[in-house]
């Protein structure tokens, strides 16, 4: 039993670093202008780093322990050290290019920190191709016991009306900044890469890797935010 759980993680390990270098060189090969490309690629992605800064301020303290996942260009983590000068605030990210950003590249399983009081994964999780509890249990176990984890990801819709009206709302927004050949390109690089699933699977999955208090906080068309407390 130990062996096979030894052999899960390192599989684990390997597919969320493996795929995320990938994700980064052919469908973001533009490091420079990273955040701009994404802020005009999902609806509202300006409102997300408040969100998380207002959830931050509970635990805002002199020692705060604050972990990001999939950092990038660390925009997210520079905010955070603006208000708070704890020497426990990281971003981590598998793409060697985001290094001169300030992230750190490490896989989540190899970073030994823990007791975090907050985690966040902005967009990050929907590039794991595996069971979605094996990353929510890796994440709970590395919080404190008040600790919040606060993601954000791609959903579908359970009901298929809704799906397509949200899409179609989502291709108008996009072609305000891109041509379709540039949205059709970057769709079909994505499309094996990505697992959407629907908000009750996400909440039932944080649910099912032990944390007690669990809500969706935004939603805008394709994308939502969830906020997940270990007690």
């Amino acid at each position: 039993e130990d062996l096979s759980q030894a052999l899960s993680i390192l599989f684990i390990r390997i597919l969320i670093a493996g795929v995320l270098v990938f994700m980064s060189h052919t469908i973001f090969p533009f490091f420079k202008d990273f955040d701009n490309h994404i802020s005009k690629s999902i609806p509202g992605f300006d409102q997300i780093d408040d969100i998380i800064l207002s959830i931050f301020s509970y635990k805002d303290k002199s020692d705060t322990r604050f972990l990001d996942i999939g950092s990038s260009t660390c925009r997210l983590i520079n905010k955070i050290k603006e208000i708070n000068d704890s020497e426990f605030i990281y971003g981590i990210d598998p793409e060697v290019e985001f290094e001169k950003f300030g992230s750190q590249k490490i896989s989540l399983q190899d970073f030994t920190e823990t007791d975090f009081d907050m985690i966040t994964s902005v967009f990050s999780n929907n590039f794991i191709m595996t069971d979605r509890t094996s990353l929510y249990k890796e994440i709970f176990r590395k919080l404190k016991s008040s600790g919040v984890f606060v993601c954000f990801e791609k959903i579908v819709e359970k009901d298929g009306l809704s799906q397509k009206i949200n899409q179609e709302c989502l291709f108008d927004f996009k072609i305000k900044s891109f041509s379709p050949s540039e949205i059709i390109e970057k769709q079909n690089k994505i499309k094996n890469l990505m697992i959407d699933h629907d908000s009750d699977y996400i909440i039932n999955k944080l649910t099912e890797s032990g944390f007690k208090n669990v809500h969706m906080i935004w939603k805008n068309l394709c994308f939502a935010g969830f906020v997940a407390w270990k007690n």
